[in-house]
Protein backbone atom coordinates (compact mmCIF):
# COMPACT_ATOMS: atom_id res chain seq x y z
CA UNK A 1 0.00 0.00 0.00
CA UNK A 2 1.17 3.89 -0.55
CA UNK A 3 1.24 5.42 2.89
CA UNK A 4 2.47 8.69 1.58
CA UNK A 5 2.59 9.33 -2.38
CA UNK A 6 4.38 12.40 -1.73
CA UNK A 7 7.91 11.74 0.37
CA UNK A 8 10.26 14.63 1.62
CA UNK A 9 12.39 15.16 -0.95
CA UNK A 10 14.78 12.66 -1.59
CA UNK A 11 13.82 10.27 1.08
CA UNK A 12 17.38 8.84 2.20
CA UNK A 13 16.24 8.20 5.91
CA UNK A 14 13.76 5.74 6.82
CA UNK A 15 13.17 4.31 10.19
CA UNK A 16 11.05 2.56 12.86
CA UNK A 17 9.46 3.16 16.02
CA UNK A 18 6.76 4.11 18.25
CA UNK A 19 6.27 7.55 18.88
CA UNK A 20 3.05 8.09 20.38
CA UNK A 21 3.68 4.96 23.13
CA UNK A 22 0.56 3.03 21.73
CA UNK A 23 1.85 -0.10 20.92
CA UNK A 24 2.24 0.21 17.06
CA UNK A 25 5.25 1.02 14.83
CA UNK A 26 5.11 3.57 13.32
CA UNK A 27 7.35 5.05 10.48
CA UNK A 28 9.48 7.48 10.29
CA UNK A 29 10.91 9.44 6.53
CA UNK A 30 13.65 12.19 6.42
CA UNK A 31 14.10 13.94 3.40
CA UNK A 32 17.83 15.06 2.43
CA UNK A 33 17.46 18.05 3.21
CA UNK A 34 14.06 17.91 5.28
CA UNK A 35 11.69 17.83 6.66
CA UNK A 36 11.62 15.11 9.19
CA UNK A 37 8.36 13.41 9.27
CA UNK A 38 6.74 10.29 11.05
CA UNK A 39 3.33 9.00 9.70
CA UNK A 40 1.16 7.65 12.82
CA UNK A 41 -0.19 3.43 12.59
CA UNK A 42 -2.55 2.39 11.78
CA UNK A 43 -4.03 5.50 9.66
CA UNK A 44 -0.87 6.81 8.18
CA UNK A 45 -1.20 10.66 9.37
CA UNK A 46 1.53 12.32 8.56
CA UNK A 47 2.87 14.17 11.57
CA UNK A 48 5.86 16.76 11.42
CA UNK A 49 9.27 16.56 13.73
CA UNK A 50 10.92 19.23 12.04
CA UNK A 51 11.20 21.11 8.88
CA UNK A 52 14.91 20.85 7.88
CA UNK A 53 17.51 18.09 8.83
CA UNK A 54 20.52 16.88 6.71
CA UNK A 55 22.08 13.64 6.60
CA UNK A 56 24.31 11.59 3.91
CA UNK A 57 21.77 8.78 4.32
CA UNK A 58 21.67 7.56 8.12
CA UNK A 59 18.68 7.61 10.68
CA UNK A 60 18.26 5.77 14.00
CA UNK A 61 15.54 5.28 16.09
CA UNK A 62 15.51 5.12 20.43
CA UNK A 63 14.86 5.68 23.90
CA UNK A 64 17.70 8.27 23.81
CA UNK A 65 16.95 10.10 27.28
CA UNK A 66 15.42 7.18 29.28
CA UNK A 67 11.46 8.00 29.45
CA UNK A 68 10.33 5.17 27.29
CA UNK A 69 9.40 6.68 24.39
CA UNK A 70 11.18 6.43 20.97
CA UNK A 71 13.07 9.57 19.75
CA UNK A 72 14.04 10.36 16.24
CA UNK A 73 18.20 10.32 15.16
CA UNK A 74 18.77 12.26 11.77
CA UNK A 75 22.21 13.14 10.81
CA UNK A 76 24.03 15.38 13.57
CA UNK A 77 20.64 16.06 15.36
CA UNK A 78 18.48 14.13 17.40
CA UNK A 79 14.77 15.08 18.25
CA UNK A 80 13.92 14.38 21.45
CA UNK A 81 9.99 13.30 22.01
CA UNK A 82 8.04 15.18 24.29
CA UNK A 83 4.66 14.23 25.09
CA UNK A 84 4.41 10.94 23.03
CA UNK A 85 5.12 12.84 19.44
CA UNK A 86 2.72 15.84 20.33
CA UNK A 87 6.19 17.98 20.02
CA UNK A 88 10.02 17.66 19.43
CA UNK A 89 13.06 19.47 20.63
CA UNK A 90 15.88 19.53 18.68
CA UNK A 91 19.14 18.53 19.98
CA UNK A 92 22.34 18.54 18.24
CA UNK A 93 25.45 16.45 18.50
CA UNK A 94 29.19 17.48 18.88
CA UNK A 95 30.38 18.60 15.50
CA UNK A 96 32.40 15.82 13.72
CA UNK A 97 33.59 15.42 9.89
CA UNK A 98 33.17 11.54 10.05
CA UNK A 99 30.17 12.37 8.07
CA UNK A 100 26.29 10.40 8.50
CA UNK A 101 25.77 7.58 6.58
CA UNK A 102 25.09 5.08 9.44
CA UNK A 103 23.70 5.65 12.83
CA UNK A 104 23.40 3.18 16.04
CA UNK A 105 21.48 3.90 19.20
CA UNK A 106 23.35 1.42 21.90
CA UNK A 107 24.49 1.77 25.39
CA UNK A 108 28.55 1.38 24.56
CA UNK A 109 30.08 1.88 27.98
CA UNK A 110 27.73 -0.10 30.03
CA UNK A 111 26.77 3.39 32.45
CA UNK A 112 22.85 2.77 31.26
CA UNK A 113 22.61 5.32 29.09
CA UNK A 114 22.08 5.04 25.60
CA UNK A 115 25.07 6.27 23.11
CA UNK A 116 25.30 7.11 19.07
CA UNK A 117 27.75 5.57 16.83
CA UNK A 118 28.13 7.44 13.61
CA UNK A 119 29.69 6.47 10.38
CA UNK A 120 30.39 8.17 6.98
CA UNK A 121 31.15 7.11 3.64
CA UNK A 122 34.43 9.47 2.97
CA UNK A 123 36.64 7.93 5.58
CA UNK A 124 36.59 4.73 7.23
CA UNK A 125 36.93 6.61 11.08
CA UNK A 126 33.66 5.68 13.03
CA UNK A 127 32.92 8.32 15.92
CA UNK A 128 30.75 7.72 19.13
CA UNK A 129 29.12 9.94 21.16
CA UNK A 130 28.82 8.90 25.00
CA UNK A 131 26.23 10.31 26.78
CA UNK A 132 27.01 12.27 30.04
CA UNK A 133 23.09 14.15 29.87
CA UNK A 134 20.80 14.88 27.05
CA UNK A 135 22.91 17.92 26.29
CA UNK A 136 26.28 16.21 26.93
CA UNK A 137 28.31 14.42 25.18
CA UNK A 138 32.09 12.98 25.70
CA UNK A 139 33.11 12.12 21.80
CA UNK A 140 36.08 10.08 20.84
CA UNK A 141 36.79 8.10 17.35
CA UNK A 142 37.61 4.50 16.44
CA UNK A 143 39.11 3.64 12.85
CA UNK A 144 38.92 -0.15 11.83
CA UNK A 145 41.24 1.30 8.48
CA UNK A 146 38.73 -0.55 5.77
CA UNK A 147 35.35 0.39 4.42
CA UNK A 148 33.49 3.66 4.12
CA UNK A 149 29.90 2.93 4.92
CA UNK A 150 28.35 0.15 6.70
CA UNK A 151 28.14 -0.46 10.20
CA UNK A 152 26.65 -2.81 13.40
CA UNK A 153 27.33 -3.00 16.31
CA UNK A 154 26.62 -6.28 19.07
CA UNK A 155 28.43 -8.66 21.54
CA UNK A 156 30.48 -10.84 19.31
CA UNK A 157 32.56 -12.68 21.82
CA UNK A 158 30.04 -12.85 24.45
CA UNK A 159 32.02 -10.88 27.27
CA UNK A 160 29.14 -8.20 27.85
CA UNK A 161 30.11 -5.18 25.85
CA UNK A 162 28.74 -4.33 22.41
CA UNK A 163 31.65 -4.52 20.00
CA UNK A 164 31.57 -2.67 16.23
CA UNK A 165 31.55 -4.17 13.02
CA UNK A 166 32.27 -3.14 9.39
CA UNK A 167 32.73 -4.47 6.25
CA UNK A 168 35.31 -7.34 6.82
CA UNK A 169 36.52 -5.86 10.17
CA UNK A 170 35.31 -5.95 13.86
CA UNK A 171 36.25 -4.11 16.54
CA UNK A 172 36.57 -5.40 20.01
CA UNK A 173 34.93 -3.20 23.02
CA UNK A 174 37.74 -3.15 25.26
CA UNK A 175 35.55 -1.93 28.61
CA UNK A 176 36.35 0.48 31.10
CA UNK A 177 37.05 3.85 30.13
CA UNK A 178 36.30 2.94 26.08
CA UNK A 179 36.98 6.31 24.87
CA UNK A 180 40.97 5.87 26.51
CA UNK A 181 41.46 2.43 25.75
CA UNK A 182 42.18 0.20 22.54
CA UNK A 183 39.62 -1.42 20.36
CA UNK A 184 41.53 -4.44 18.93
CA UNK A 185 40.59 -5.17 15.52
CA UNK A 186 39.47 -8.74 13.98
CA UNK A 187 39.63 -9.62 10.37
CA UNK A 188 36.31 -12.39 9.08
CA UNK A 189 35.99 -11.40 5.63
CA UNK A 190 38.96 -10.04 4.20
CA UNK A 191 37.85 -8.81 0.25
CA UNK A 192 34.63 -7.63 1.02
CA UNK A 193 33.54 -4.47 -1.18
CA UNK A 194 34.11 -0.92 0.59
CA UNK A 195 30.83 -0.28 0.61
CA UNK A 196 28.61 -2.54 2.70
CA UNK A 197 25.39 -3.16 4.60
CA UNK A 198 26.30 -4.66 7.61
CA UNK A 199 23.84 -6.50 9.80
CA UNK A 200 25.02 -9.03 13.03
CA UNK A 201 22.34 -11.85 13.72
CA UNK A 202 22.63 -15.43 14.76
CA UNK A 203 21.80 -16.99 10.81
CA UNK A 204 21.77 -20.36 12.15
CA UNK A 205 20.25 -20.51 16.03
CA UNK A 206 23.62 -21.72 17.33
CA UNK A 207 23.57 -18.92 19.72
CA UNK A 208 26.33 -17.48 18.34
CA UNK A 209 26.02 -14.33 16.44
CA UNK A 210 27.19 -14.24 12.48
CA UNK A 211 27.53 -11.35 10.19
CA UNK A 212 25.56 -10.99 7.31
CA UNK A 213 27.02 -8.45 4.01
CA UNK A 214 25.68 -7.17 1.30
CA UNK A 215 26.72 -4.85 -2.02
CA UNK A 216 25.69 -1.37 -0.83
CA UNK A 217 26.93 0.46 -3.96
CA UNK A 218 27.70 -2.09 -6.75
CA UNK A 219 26.51 -4.56 -8.10
CA UNK A 220 28.00 -8.12 -6.27
CA UNK A 221 26.58 -10.61 -3.61
CA UNK A 222 24.95 -11.49 -0.21
CA UNK A 223 26.52 -13.57 1.91
CA UNK A 224 26.26 -14.43 5.85
CA UNK A 225 29.64 -15.63 7.65
CA UNK A 226 29.54 -18.06 10.17
CA UNK A 227 30.76 -17.50 13.60
CA UNK A 228 33.81 -19.23 15.07
CA UNK A 229 33.81 -20.40 18.38
CA UNK A 230 36.36 -18.45 19.13
CA UNK A 231 35.31 -15.06 16.49
CA UNK A 232 38.83 -12.87 17.42
CA UNK A 233 40.76 -15.53 16.10
CA UNK A 234 38.62 -18.61 14.60
CA UNK A 235 37.88 -18.83 11.00
CA UNK A 236 34.31 -17.01 9.85
CA UNK A 237 32.88 -18.85 6.81
CA UNK A 238 31.11 -17.48 4.48
CA UNK A 239 27.85 -18.62 2.94
CA UNK A 240 26.76 -16.93 -0.13
CA UNK A 241 22.90 -16.05 -0.45
CA UNK A 242 22.40 -14.60 -3.51
CA UNK A 243 24.58 -13.32 -6.49
CA UNK A 244 24.56 -10.33 -9.33
CA UNK A 245 22.27 -7.69 -6.61
CA UNK A 246 21.89 -4.05 -8.01
CA UNK A 247 22.83 -1.63 -5.01
CA UNK A 248 21.26 -3.23 -1.54
CA UNK A 249 21.37 -0.65 0.78
CA UNK A 250 19.77 -2.55 3.30
CA UNK A 251 18.07 -6.23 4.25
CA UNK A 252 15.83 -7.17 7.06
CA UNK A 253 16.61 -10.65 8.15
CA UNK A 254 13.66 -11.84 9.82
CA UNK A 255 11.38 -15.69 9.61
CA UNK A 256 8.93 -14.77 7.21
CA UNK A 257 7.17 -17.51 6.14
CA UNK A 258 7.40 -18.61 10.42
CA UNK A 259 9.22 -21.78 9.79
CA UNK A 260 11.55 -21.25 12.69
CA UNK A 261 14.64 -20.46 10.05
CA UNK A 262 15.53 -16.88 9.47
CA UNK A 263 15.26 -15.07 5.78
CA UNK A 264 16.62 -12.46 4.33
CA UNK A 265 14.71 -9.57 2.53
CA UNK A 266 16.87 -7.02 0.17
CA UNK A 267 15.89 -4.14 -2.18
CA UNK A 268 18.07 -2.74 -4.94
CA UNK A 269 17.76 0.98 -5.32
CA UNK A 270 19.76 0.58 -8.78
CA UNK A 271 19.10 -1.23 -11.58
CA UNK A 272 15.99 -3.67 -12.03
CA UNK A 273 14.98 -2.16 -8.70
CA UNK A 274 14.30 -5.80 -7.69
CA UNK A 275 12.35 -6.56 -3.93
CA UNK A 276 13.23 -10.09 -2.80
CA UNK A 277 12.75 -12.21 -0.17
CA UNK A 278 15.13 -15.49 0.22
CA UNK A 279 13.52 -18.24 2.27
CA UNK A 280 16.20 -20.55 3.40
CA UNK A 281 15.82 -24.01 3.38
CA UNK A 282 18.75 -25.85 5.13
CA UNK A 283 21.95 -24.32 3.65
CA UNK A 284 20.03 -23.28 -0.07
CA UNK A 285 18.45 -20.10 -0.25
CA UNK A 286 14.98 -19.78 -2.77
CA UNK A 287 14.85 -16.28 -4.33
CA UNK A 288 10.93 -15.18 -4.21
CA UNK A 289 10.32 -11.56 -6.52
CA UNK A 290 8.38 -9.32 -4.57
CA UNK A 291 8.17 -6.18 -6.54
CA UNK A 292 10.76 -5.33 -9.86
CA UNK A 293 11.29 -1.35 -10.45
CA UNK A 294 10.18 -0.24 -6.78
CA UNK A 295 14.28 0.74 -5.95
CA UNK A 296 13.23 0.80 -2.45
CA UNK A 297 16.49 2.56 -0.68
CA UNK A 298 17.56 1.71 3.18
CA UNK A 299 14.67 -1.05 3.39
CA UNK A 300 12.83 -1.40 6.89
CA UNK A 301 11.23 -4.34 8.68
CA UNK A 302 8.38 -4.93 11.31
CA UNK A 303 5.35 -6.77 12.30
CA UNK A 304 3.12 -3.08 11.56
CA UNK A 305 -0.07 -4.52 11.96
CA UNK A 306 0.56 -6.68 15.35
CA UNK A 307 -0.72 -9.75 13.19
CA UNK A 308 2.65 -11.99 13.74
CA UNK A 309 4.21 -11.33 10.36
CA UNK A 310 6.93 -9.15 9.36
CA UNK A 311 6.08 -6.30 7.06
CA UNK A 312 8.70 -4.22 4.81
CA UNK A 313 8.91 -0.27 4.01
CA UNK A 314 10.62 1.79 1.93
CA UNK A 315 10.97 4.87 -0.56
CA UNK A 316 13.37 5.26 -3.73
CA UNK A 317 16.05 7.45 -2.34
CA UNK A 318 15.50 10.43 -5.42
CA UNK A 319 13.12 12.97 -5.65
CA UNK A 320 9.17 13.07 -4.03
CA UNK A 321 8.12 9.55 -4.26
CA UNK A 322 5.52 7.59 -2.53
CA UNK A 323 6.59 5.60 0.56
CA UNK A 324 5.73 2.39 0.26
CA UNK A 325 4.28 -0.27 3.01
CA UNK A 326 4.24 -3.82 1.84
CA UNK A 327 1.87 -6.01 4.04
CA UNK A 328 2.41 -9.84 4.56
CA UNK A 329 -1.32 -10.93 3.65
Amino acid sequence: MVVDSASPPNPFQKSIGDFNADGLPDLMVAGQDGPVVWYEAPTWTRRQVSSTASSQSGSAVGDIDGDGVDDILVGMTWWQNVNRGASWIARPLPASNVGTHDHVIIDVNGDGKKDIIIRGEISSQIVIHLQQTVTSWRTFYVDPGIALNGVDVADLNNDGRPDIVVAGIWMENPGGDVATRQWLSHQFAPSWPTFAFVKVVDMDGDGRRDILLSVAESVGKISWFKAPADPAYGTWTENVIATGLDHVHACVVADFNNDGALDVAASEHEGSGRLLIYLRSGSSWQANLIASNEKLHNLRGADIGRDGDIDLFGASPWGTVPVILYERQ
